[in-house]
């Protein structure tokens, strides 16, 4: 279930979510390289879920991400833990690639309002295949797609890239014009959209582009996210845990067969996006959810 409560410029909301507590409990007792921190959120999350529902606390500012508070909570925990505890009770709805997938819907707005281009090929061809973009970046720089990923993020926070190739130890004979190109676009893109949000009094002109950025597309991020729990939720899909750009869904009262379930829920989730896409003038196919049985 779902309350909400707004204070002076905090939103208070509470999700209950079914937990798998068995397990838990087993994870606990297997040797899974647990740290000391892990056994404690997994003892938090066991005690305050004990009756097999854990009740938890969001709060968000400005109409931006939803943050969980407290231990016992499944948003800020190791995946490992989190699938353990979500075992059998539904269905992730994670918005792939939300951060240059919502770059691109950027700048189609600002291509048709303010008719500057924003150059987006290399951002593109990214999220087209994600794996696939990593892996050949890795084999170009000979480094690991792990290192290629978060050197992708970092570079979307700001982070310049010949920076981010000396803390990977990236050889410096090595080269990718692919990475390079990135680079240029999310800068370009950076400047365009910060200098949208000043002009039109959404951000003041003394903070730093990375923080406009970051700000703009948590805000853009949390609205795709709510429309799509408001829209599923007409069906009978109840949203149970927020984890930013993925839903946790209940499973619908509605269907007695698990596939047929899935394949209605991928429907709805597609056409929930198309629909978002096309009130913001944005490109269809912009954006993509994976969606997955726990």
């Amino acid at each position: 279930d779902s309350t909400a409560i707004n204070t002076e410029r905090w939103e208070v909301r509470i999700l209950e979510q079914e937990i798998n507590t068995k397990e838990l409990r087993d994870a606990l007792k297997e040797d899974c390289g647990w740290s000391d921190r892990d056994k404690r959120m997994i003892e938090a999350i066991l005690s305050e879920g004990e009756s097999g529902y854990l009740s938890v606390e969001y709060r968000r500012k400005d109409a931006g991400r939803w943050y969980a508070k407290g231990r016992a909570q499944l948003q800020n925990c190791k995946k490992q833990i989190r699938s353990r505890a979500l075992k059998g009770m539904g269905y992730s709805v994670d918005l792939r690639a939300a951060f240059p997938s919502i770059l691109v819907g950027i700048g189609s707005e600002i291509a048709k309002t303010r008719a500057t281009r924003m150059e987006t090929i290399e951002i593109q061809r990214m999220i087209q295949d994600i794996t696939a973009w990593r892996s050949h970046r890795a084999s170009e720089l000979g480094t690991s797609t792990a290192k290629v990923k978060r050197g992708v993020n970092a570079i979307l926070f700001g982070m310049k890239y010949s920076k981010w190739r000396r803390s990977a130890q990236v050889d410096d004979g090595k080269r990718s014009t692919h990475f390079e190109r990135l680079e240029k676009e999310v800068m370009k893109a950076r400047t365009l959209i910060a200098d949208m949000e000043v002009r039109e009094g959404r951000a003041s002109a003394s903070m730093k582009d990375t923080k406009i950025l970051s700000k703009t597309v948590e805000k853009i991020e949390e609205e795709i996210t709510s429309f799509l729990s408001c829209r599923l939720a007409e069906s009978g899909w109840r949203t149970s845990t927020l984890i930013h750009d993925e839903l946790i869904i209940k499973p619908s009262q509605c269907f007695t067969n698990h596939s047929d379930e899935l394949t209605m829920l991928t429907h709805g989730s597609t056409t929930a996006l198309r629909i978002f896409e096309e009130s913001r003038g944005w490109p269809p196919g912009t954006l993509a959810m994976k969606i997955s049985s726990l």
